[in-house]
Protein backbone atom coordinates (compact mmCIF):
# COMPACT_ATOMS: atom_id res chain seq x y z
CA UNK A 1 0.00 0.00 0.00
CA UNK A 2 2.84 2.37 0.85
CA UNK A 3 4.47 1.66 -2.54
CA UNK A 4 1.26 2.58 -4.34
CA UNK A 5 0.99 5.84 -2.41
CA UNK A 6 4.64 6.59 -3.12
CA UNK A 7 4.20 6.06 -6.88
CA UNK A 8 1.05 8.19 -7.23
CA UNK A 9 2.91 11.52 -7.49
CA UNK A 10 5.01 10.13 -10.36
CA UNK A 11 1.88 8.96 -12.15
CA UNK A 12 0.12 12.30 -11.77
CA UNK A 13 3.22 14.24 -12.84
CA UNK A 14 3.34 12.33 -16.13
CA UNK A 15 -0.17 13.61 -16.91
CA UNK A 16 1.00 17.22 -16.84
CA UNK A 17 4.13 17.07 -18.99
CA UNK A 18 4.18 20.24 -21.12
CA UNK A 19 4.26 19.77 -24.86
CA UNK A 20 6.07 21.92 -27.39
CA UNK A 21 3.32 21.82 -30.00
CA UNK A 22 2.65 25.21 -31.50
CA UNK A 23 -1.09 25.94 -31.77
CA UNK A 24 -0.67 27.51 -35.21
CA UNK A 25 0.61 24.22 -36.61
CA UNK A 26 -2.71 22.53 -35.94
CA UNK A 27 -4.66 22.75 -39.20
CA UNK A 28 -7.89 24.68 -38.98
CA UNK A 29 -10.25 24.19 -41.91
CA UNK A 30 -12.96 26.23 -40.26
CA UNK A 31 -13.08 29.66 -41.88
CA UNK A 32 -15.21 31.00 -39.02
CA UNK A 33 -12.38 30.51 -36.51
CA UNK A 34 -9.94 32.55 -38.58
CA UNK A 35 -12.39 35.39 -39.13
CA UNK A 36 -13.40 35.41 -35.49
CA UNK A 37 -9.79 35.59 -34.37
CA UNK A 38 -9.10 38.62 -36.59
CA UNK A 39 -12.35 40.48 -35.97
CA UNK A 40 -12.18 40.23 -32.21
CA UNK A 41 -9.49 42.91 -31.90
CA UNK A 42 -10.20 45.96 -29.79
CA UNK A 43 -9.07 49.16 -31.44
CA UNK A 44 -9.32 52.39 -29.50
CA UNK A 45 -8.59 55.91 -30.63
CA UNK A 46 -8.29 59.06 -28.60
CA UNK A 47 -7.53 59.58 -24.97
CA UNK A 48 -10.98 59.41 -23.44
CA UNK A 49 -12.57 62.16 -21.45
CA UNK A 50 -15.07 64.52 -22.99
CA UNK A 51 -13.14 65.28 -26.14
CA UNK A 52 -13.13 62.68 -28.83
CA UNK A 53 -15.54 59.92 -28.14
CA UNK A 54 -18.24 60.70 -25.66
CA UNK A 55 -17.98 60.47 -21.95
CA UNK A 56 -18.54 64.17 -21.30
CA UNK A 57 -20.89 65.23 -18.52
CA UNK A 58 -23.80 67.54 -19.01
CA UNK A 59 -23.78 70.88 -17.16
CA UNK A 60 -26.59 69.58 -14.96
CA UNK A 61 -24.50 66.59 -13.86
CA UNK A 62 -21.50 68.83 -13.23
CA UNK A 63 -23.60 71.14 -11.05
CA UNK A 64 -24.92 68.18 -9.03
CA UNK A 65 -21.41 66.83 -8.53
CA UNK A 66 -20.12 70.26 -7.49
CA UNK A 67 -22.96 70.68 -4.95
CA UNK A 68 -22.31 67.21 -3.55
CA UNK A 69 -18.59 67.98 -3.29
CA UNK A 70 -19.24 71.22 -1.41
CA UNK A 71 -21.58 69.42 0.99
CA UNK A 72 -18.95 66.76 1.68
CA UNK A 73 -16.31 69.45 2.29
CA UNK A 74 -18.60 71.20 4.78
CA UNK A 75 -19.29 67.93 6.62
CA UNK A 76 -15.54 67.22 6.78
CA UNK A 77 -14.79 70.69 8.17
CA UNK A 78 -17.55 70.27 10.73
CA UNK A 79 -16.14 66.92 11.88
CA UNK A 80 -12.67 68.41 12.17
CA UNK A 81 -14.02 71.34 14.22
CA UNK A 82 -15.92 68.98 16.54
CA UNK A 83 -12.78 66.87 16.98
CA UNK A 84 -10.73 69.95 17.73
CA UNK A 85 -13.33 71.20 20.25
CA UNK A 86 -13.48 67.85 22.07
CA UNK A 87 -9.69 67.82 22.35
CA UNK A 88 -9.81 71.25 23.96
CA UNK A 89 -7.87 73.05 21.25
CA UNK A 90 -8.83 76.65 20.39
CA UNK A 91 -11.15 77.06 17.41
CA UNK A 92 -10.66 79.52 14.57
CA UNK A 93 -13.35 82.01 13.58
CA UNK A 94 -14.44 79.88 10.60
CA UNK A 95 -14.70 76.78 12.78
CA UNK A 96 -16.83 78.68 15.26
CA UNK A 97 -19.16 79.77 12.47
CA UNK A 98 -19.40 76.18 11.17
CA UNK A 99 -20.36 74.93 14.64
CA UNK A 100 -22.68 77.86 15.29
CA UNK A 101 -20.70 79.14 18.26
CA UNK A 102 -20.49 82.93 18.67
Amino acid sequence: MIKIIATLPFFFNTLFIPSNINATLIPSNNEFNNNFRNSNLLISYGGGGGGGGGGGNSPKDKAKRKARQEKVKLIFKKRQAIKKATEGKPLTAKEKIILGID
